[in-house]
């Protein structure tokens, strides 16, 4: 009997060194340390075809302004006018094995006599959701651009994305605003 008291101390002694109750601490840390391996490219004509894909998808869609996947004919005549539109820039989100993990669209907002403004519009590819690239992506964004004021328009239901503009440090201005100075 006394033997299998200790026996069981040792075990709760190990069991207590190995389950701490802080495990999603220790995934959150590792997940951070991820996102200093995002890197970003331009969008270019070759990725239609992979935008496309994600963004027919319903999950993906659940909170945009328009929730009804484009057709094949609107999503290519939107991708060619966003390539070619001056005030936009599309980039492909990369992880450290240069695999394409979403896209990240800056719109300028241009108001006379004050500085420009970006707009984020963030996607990330479905089979990377819920382990922390959005935020990752978010951080990384100052790899792109500096001195630079950027908001975020959120849809109301969309909690997952309210809760990571705040982690990414974006201050909430309004119920559906965020904003942060690069």
């Amino acid at each position: 009997e006394i033997r299998l008291s200790l026996v069981g101390s040792e075990m709760c002694i190990r069991d207590r060194n190995i389950c701490d109750g802080i495990g999603t601490k220790h995934v959150m840390a590792k997940i951070k340390k991820m996102s200093t391996s995002v890197t970003f490219r331009l969008a270019d004509k070759d990725d239609v075809d992979v935008l496309f894909s994600w963004q027919s998808q319903q999950q993906v869609r659940r909170y945009y302004n328009n929730p009804e996947p484009p057709s094949w004919s609107e999503h290519t005549l939107w991708f060619e006018q966003t390539l070619h539109d001056k005030n936009k820039e599309l980039y492909i989100a990369l992880n450290e094995k240069k695999s394409s993990i979403g896209m990240i669209r800056l719109d300028r907002i241009v108001i006379k006599n004050q500085p420009t403004i970006l707009e984020i519009s963030i996607l990330v590819a479905p089979k990377y959701q819920k382990i922390g690239l959005g935020l990752a992506i978010l951080q990384s964004l100052k790899k792109l651009k500096t001195n630079t004021r950027c908001v975020a328009n959120v849809h109301k239901d969309n909690i997952a994305s309210h809760r990571l503009f705040l982690n990414a440090g974006f201050n909430k201005i309004t119920e559906t605003s965020y904003q942060l100075d690069l």
